[in-house]
């Protein structure tokens, strides 16, 4: 995703528009999360597994000791785009800007790994795998609840300012400008606060109590 940069002192602002420069129809707004397939890869050891860099921190500490069986790799990926119409008035030279569509995508990209030494099949391959797989649940809830909130902060932003103008033709690239960097801005917002409510609740599936109830799942039971 790539973010505009900061905005010059003086901008344009959203005015109440003259008759002439008045859109015929409002914005359309498409924002959607969606997850490509889960990726399975059974064929790292435990010593390789060790060595990926992971978000969440160990449980027991710094010092404790704990054998990976699997982990959960994926990031969040958002893409904006947006499209812009006018009405110019020749005869004054004026040109007004309003946008004529935001799209905003999210998209997980989840890989599985489980160590190769727990079969596919086993009681530890099963445990692991059911493990992971909460990780993926808590991205899939956290993009839907933030391309529902994505949403509306656009629609809030756009009922704002459904027009910018009417301003001089010679300003239009700047008016663009400056309306792509306010969308822009709404998703940086977003994403950051989404980012770090992903951090607490990845933590919190890899708590020390989950940790202990994996490990125990499969131990022999005493008679």
């Amino acid at each position: 995703m790539i973010l505009g940069g900061a905005a010059s002192a003086a901008q344009p602002q959203p005015v109440q528009p003259a008759a002439w420069c008045r859109p015929d129809k409002p914005a359309r707004v498409d924002v959607r999360a969606g997850s490509e397939n889960i990726r399975w890869d059974f064929s790292k050891s435990t010593d390789q597994l060790k060595n990926f860099d992971i978000d969440t921190k160990n449980p027991y500490g710094n010092h404790g000791h704990f054998e990976v069986g699997g982990l959960m790799k994926g990031g969040i990926n958002m893409e904006q785009t947006m499209r812009f119409s006018s009405l110019t008035h020749q005869g004054l030279r004026q040109i007004c800007v309003y946008y004529d569509s935001v799209s905003v995508r999210f998209n997980i990209t989840p890989t599985i790994y489980i160590a190769n030494k727990h079969r596919p099949g086993t009681c530890k391959h099963n445990a692991i795998k059911e493990h992971e797989m909460k990780h993926i649940a808590v991205d899939r809830k956290i993009v839907n609840k933030y391309a529902a909130l994505v949403g509306r902060m656009i629609k809030a932003e756009i009922d704002r300012a459904a027009v910018y103008g009417p301003v001089s033709i010679a300003q239009a690239n700047q008016v663009q400008n400056h309306m792509k960097k306010t969308m822009e801005n709404i998703l940086r917002t977003a994403s950051n606060k989404m980012e770090a409510e992903r951090a607490i609740l990845q933590q919190q599936v890899d708590s020390r109590e989950e940790y202990d109830r994996v490990s125990r799942q499969c131990q022999p039971q005493l008679r």
